[in-house]
């Protein structure tokens, strides 16, 4: 399910500088990760802890995160 939300120009570019790390399924460090969950956390209204190590939880989010890039572009 996507967002209700339209994604503010802000949210377009958080979202490109995200994808472009995390595209392999593999953040390129731990902040880019807290950074990709902090936006899932505020485009879907969700409270994952920014660091957290649940791999399911973290694939979740990265497939959303995927799909929102490309349905964007």
């Amino acid at each position: 399910m996507l967002p209700s939300v339209k994604l503010s120009e802000e949210d377009k570019i958080e979202l490109e500088y995200v994808y472009d790390r995390t595209k392999t399924g593999v953040a390129d460090s731990v902040a880019t990760t807290a950074r990709m969950i902090a936006l899932y956390n505020k485009l879907y209204k969700t409270g994952y802890k920014e660091n957290t190590s649940c791999r399911k939880c973290l694939a979740t989010v990265h497939k959303k995160i995927k799909l929102l890039y490309e349905l964007s572009i």
